[in-house]
C-alpha cells in the first residue's frame, strides 16, 4: 500500500507513515496459495518503509498528477525465485 500521492491531506511524512500503518494493521487474515498449498502465517511477512521520495509520470495507474511526491509503502510481500 503505498499513500500520499493519493492522500493529498497527508502533508507530514510521519501522518504518511501513520496512516500507511494503520490501513496495513486492520488486516485480520492472511492466506498465499502457491501450487494448491496455502501458506497460512504471513504475518511475519510485513515489510515497512520509511517515506520516500518519487517522481511519477504522466498516465501511470495511480489517478494523481505527474512529478515528484512522498509516499511509504507498508504490507505483506512474497519473494518468489523459481
Amino acid at each position: 500500500m503505498n499513500v500520499h500521492a493519493d492522500a493529498p491531506t497527508v502533508t507530514i511524512e510521519q501522518d504518511l507513515a501513520t496512516k500507511c500503518r494503520v490501513e496495513i494493521d486492520d488486516i485480520r487474515e492472511l492466506t498465499f496459495m502457491l501450487n494448491e498449498l496455502p501458506l497460512t502465517n504471513m504475518f511475519p511477512f510485513r515489510i515497512r518503509s520509511p517515506p520516500f521520495t518519487i517522481h511519477l509520470i504522466a498516465n501511470i495507474v495511480l489517478d494523481v498528477n505527474a512529478g515528484p511526491t512522498v509516499m511509504a509503502s507498508d504490507g505483506y510481500w512474497i519473494y518468489w525465485n523459481h
